[in-house]
């Protein structure tokens, strides 16, 4: 579960989206880019050396096997736009996360911080 400052004190930690914190979450859109590239090269190499040496075999022109390949086109490029938002989004959590340890700090930080001042004063 993420680190929550209510994190004893309220009933929010149990919600789907308290489970994993921003930089979980960012290595968790990075994981599904690494499996959608792979899946999305075994897809393209199916593709490109079942698909043309099948048609040349069964005497295709090139124009015949373009516009085959034409038609494989959308389903070759939706897995690179979802690569792409994958890593977009990672990306973005990890700024986040960047930035909000760096403008709130962990609340065992903030305890020590208390705990130190007044050991000063």
């Amino acid at each position: 579960m993420s680190n929550c400052c209510c994190k004893n004190k309220c009933w929010m930690r149990f919600l789907p989206h308290n489970w994993l914190c921003l930089k979980g979450l960012s290595v968790l859109f990075v994981i599904l880019f690494y499996i959608l590239l792979i899946l999305w090269l075994v897809q393209v190499c199916f593709v490109i050396f079942s698909g043309i040496p099948a048609m040349r075999l069964a005497g295709a022109t090139n124009r015949v096997i373009f516009g085959a390949l034409w038609e494989q086109a959308p389903t070759i490029l939706t897995p690179v736009v979802y690569m792409i938002v994958f890593l977009s989004v990672s990306k973005i959590l990890k700024a986040l996360h960047k930035i909000i340890h760096a403008v709130a700090p962990c609340c065992e930080q903030k305890q020590i911080a208390q705990e130190t001042q007044e050991e000063t004063k």
